[in-house]
């Protein structure tokens, strides 16, 4: 771990061992197949995207409930588009969205 993140000349390593001994202790052990860091305290460390990202169990999706609502925007995107427009919808990562009907 320290090699990417220490400098060529090595003279930070001290700057980045608590960073790299926390990133260490939270990663799953292959042999306990839990985190050091949860077997010592007996729960995982919070980081920063688990404090960003929702945890509330009703907002995650399934597989299967994500893709139908993506089709459903998707067709709600294409109805609108073939009111207004005559040429293809193209996304804006360059996929297209609906040809009118």
């Amino acid at each position: 771990m320290f090699a990417k993140c220490v400098r060529d000349d090595q003279k930070d390593w001290a700057d980045w061992l608590p960073h790299v001994t926390f990133c260490y202790n939270a990663t799953k052990h292959s042999a306990t197949k839990f985190a050091p860091f949860f077997i010592l305290t007996g729960w995982n460390p919070i980081c920063t995207v688990d404090r960003i990202l929702p945890r509330n169990s009703q907002e995650q999706k399934t597989v299967p409930d994500y893709i139908a609502q993506v089709n459903a925007m998707l067709e709600r995107i294409n109805d609108t588009h073939t009111h207004t427009h005559t040429q293809p919808f193209y996304g804006h990562l360059g996929f297209c969205l609906g040809l009118p009907r």
